[in-house]
């Protein structure tokens, strides 16, 4: 960025007359301000930066385990065939 560009761009950061002394970018006090400008008067150290809240975790959020209502457990593997079979089918 140029310097005219930033100088461009900080010009049309205005702030009222009954704002407090110390300036903060979300005190509520500018007029007609971009969020551009405002990242760059906290690079400047001419605005105080808003505290940033810690990203929250991504992902899947397993499902609590219901412990009070056990479910019978089914057996493993796949069911045999029956070694009896039925005179009709030979």
């Amino acid at each position: 960025m140029s310097y005219g560009d930033l100088m461009d761009d900080l010009s049309s950061a205005w702030r009222r007359v009954d704002a407090p002394v110390e300036p903060s970018t979300d005190d509520g006090c500018w007029v007609h301000t971009l969020k551009t400008v405002f990242e760059e008067l906290e690079a400047l150290g001419l605005s105080k930066p808003v505290p940033k809240s810690e990203p929250k975790k991504r992902g899947h959020k397993p499902k609590p385990k219901n412990e009070t209502d056990p479910k019978p457990k089914r057996q493993r593997g796949r069911p045999r065939k029956d070694a009896n079979q039925s005179a009709g089918n030979l």
